[in-house]
């Protein structure tokens, strides 16, 4: 596939995404800061792990909640439990140290 060809595909997927989820990735932003009013500091490689299974399920929490007036998304629910076990494995590893 050429690159103009491969552009017009990850528009037509970027179209497809966007009429289910909405514009979540604007919103995203007003979600974390609610969630960290003072920031984050991630320092380590473990820091990084966990908060990116923890931002994985606040993404996915928030298609969900951009399809919830239409009966929500089964695939975003699969994902959050998942990256939640993902998660919780990490979290049990990093008090291990």
């Amino acid at each position: 596939m050429k690159v103009p060809e491969a552009l017009r595909a990850c528009a037509d997927t970027y179209e497809e995404r966007n009429a289910i989820y909405g514009d979540s990735y604007k919103q995203l932003g007003w979600v974390m800061m609610a969630l960290f009013p003072e920031g984050i500091t991630l320092k380590s490689v473990a820091d990084f792990n966990r908060f990116g299974c923890f931002f994985e399920m606040v993404n996915k929490m928030q298609r969900y909640g951009n399809t919830f007036h239409k009966g929500g998304h089964e695939d975003s629910t699969h994902d959050i439990s998942v990256y939640s076990q993902m998660l919780q494995e990490l979290d049990h590893e990093a008090s291990q140290k």
